[in-house]
């Protein structure tokens, strides 16, 4: 039975009360503290070389600082001989430069603790040496977690994940795992679909709970750590977790505008159960107004995504296709050179079309569900029919047989298109061409849409065409989809500012830091003595 506490607000929602009073405090010491300040002309040079990153990398919007500070960390320990506080005050400059961060907003305090998770990071890594695959690769991006949430704690993220933890508990979703650990992979659950961490992230969260000591700034023993990690990456293998995302992606968009009511709604209104209807209609604000922002972030990514290709396809085509074209293939072909340049756009535009504002019903529907974890930590009537579906046990022949029809309708859709194209006199190269940018744009359109979807309120249907569309070209987003994940590892042309452009550039721009910081000290000596 859900409980309820005596001020209105359920024990589910009361760690998200905690988290404002955590965020209160800590912004209370950041704003009572000396803090860092860099020069305005580097930044602007800094931020927009990280601009062009982020178009040549294209990660998805929450994970752009958390990489960056990954990035900034390995080229540091690479090529840096600065140790210590020098070496946490570089960091932290740099992410202030490219604006990661705020200027004149880091607490000067923030340098000793970098510097102490550098060095306990360190020291980790020197231990698993030989006890761990990877254990260096592991140490860095376990540091660049630690450091963002050191300078940016996740107050409200923690609470939201310990807040979805508590009412899916109390699911039938829950209720056939192992009581040791169904917390575990709830979290994790929780933390991929509500959160969307990626496993390094959901590693380091679950590292602090299983090690206690790693929570310190001193090193926690290598051995505690490699059978930590053992046991976590069996937990992300665990055969349940794929129902448990299906159903936890399900319930996002209440529990996210849990998190917004928090956030914006004031103390009092969500205190006072008697003020039901006052916390109604800021709740049915809210969702209006998150539905309004995310039409708006739609169309930025769309034109994002829309740069990303043009930049691409323009380096392709002077590199590559018109060479290949021109003196291998016998020629240069006009037509399929415009099919090229001008399918992907539209293929865009279409895949992220047809998304239709919210009705009354599912809005009121969703004002109850959110109600009901806020007073009651527990779903309304649509959330628990949403919860009861269990989990489908196919029979393993079915299983094979639609698994055999999915790869053939897949191969005789990638097939027609590709002969459809070929005799428009496509040459070999321009068809690789071709499937490589549909693939793209398609899941990165599909990932658009779906983002879009964690705004607005439960099952709110799509176009019939649309639908018709994502079933025919449902191909194309998964080869997409594993072009991205491989691209981003072989990315030439990451590798080339990595290597060619980012360590020069950044080491000119400290050494300019350092000289404008130098001159300003000179001024200041001047007006002092006079």
């Amino acid at each position: 039975m859900a409980e309820k506490f005596s001020s209105g607000i359920s024990p589910a929602a009361m760690f998200l009360i905690q988290a404002r009073e955590k965020r209160e405090q800590w912004e209370a010491g950041r704003a009572t503290s000396a803090h860092i300040q860099v020069q305005a002309l580097v930044g602007i040079f800094s931020y927009l070389y990280e601009r062009v990153r982020t178009f040549v990398e294209f990660p998805e919007e929450h994970l752009i600082r958390r990489l960056a500070i990954e990035r900034i960390l390995k080229r540091r320990t690479m090529f840096s001989i600065e140790r210590g506080d020098d070496f946490a005050r570089s960091l932290i400059t740099e992410l202030i430069t490219a604006r990661y961060l705020p200027n004149d907003w880091v607490p000067e305090g923030a340098i000793a603790n970098l510097a102490a998770i550098v060095a306990k990071y360190q020291a980790l890594a020197r231990g698993l040496k030989g006890k761990i695959s990877g254990g260096q690769d592991l140490c860095l991006v376990l540091a660049s977690r630690e450091i963002e949430e050191a300078l940016l704690p996740h107050f409200e993220d923690a609470a939201l994940v310990s807040c979805a933890v508590k009412v899916l508990a109390q699911t039938a979703l829950a209720g056939d795992l192992s009581l040791a650990i169904r917390p575990l992979l709830l979290e994790v659950a929780v933390r991929q679909t509500l959160l969307r961490e990626d496993q390094n992230t959901i590693s380091f969260a679950l590292l602090k709970n299983l090690v206690p000591e790693f929570s310190n700034f001193g090193a926690p023993s290598p051995e505690a750590v490699v059978e930590a990690m053992d046991f976590i990456k069996r937990l992300l293998r665990h055969p349940a977790l794929p129902f448990l995302n299906t159903r936890a992606r399900t319930a996002r968009p209440i529990f996210l505008l849990v998190q917004a009511a928090f956030l914006h709604v004031d103390q009092e209104i969500l205190e006072q159960g008697e003020r039901h209807r006052d916390l109604e209609l800021k709740i049915q604000d809210i969702i209006f107004e998150r539905f309004e922002k995310a039409k708006k972030a739609r169309f930025w990514s769309i034109i994002r995504v829309l740069i990303y290709i043009f930049l691409s396809k323009v380096l392709l085509l002077l590199l590559l296709e018109l060479p290949y074209e021109k003196y291998l293939a016998g020629g240069i072909q006009t037509l399929p050179i415009i099919i090229n340049l001008v399918t992907p756009p539209l293929f865009i535009l279409i895949l992220t079309s047809g998304v239709r504002s919210p009705k009354v019903k599912a809005v009121s529907s969703m004002i109850q569900e959110v109600t009901a974890v806020l007073r009651e930590g527990r779903f309304a009537e649509a959330g628990k029919r949403l919860m009861r579906q269990q989990r489908v046990k196919h029979n393993p022949f079915f299983q094979g047989l639609f698994w055999s029809l999915y790869a053939l309708f897949s191969f005789a859709i990638l097939g027609a298109v590709g002969y459809g194209i070929a005799r428009l006199k496509f040459s070999a190269f321009g068809l690789v061409i071709f499937y490589t940018f549909m693939s793209l744009v398609g899941f990165f359109g599909y990932r658009i849409r779906a983002s879009f979807a964690d705004a607005v309120p439960l099952r709110i249907r799509e176009p019939l065409f649309v639908t018709f569309f994502d079933l025919l070209f449902l191909p194309f987003m998964h080869l997409g989809r594993y072009m991205a994940r491989t691209f981003q590892k072989i990315n030439a042309v990451v590798i080339f500012l990595d290597m060619l452009i980012e360590v020069p550039f950044k080491a000119f721009f400290g050494v300019m830091e350092d000289w404008l910081t130098f001159v300003k000290e000179k001024k200041e000596d001047i007006t002092r003595d006079s």
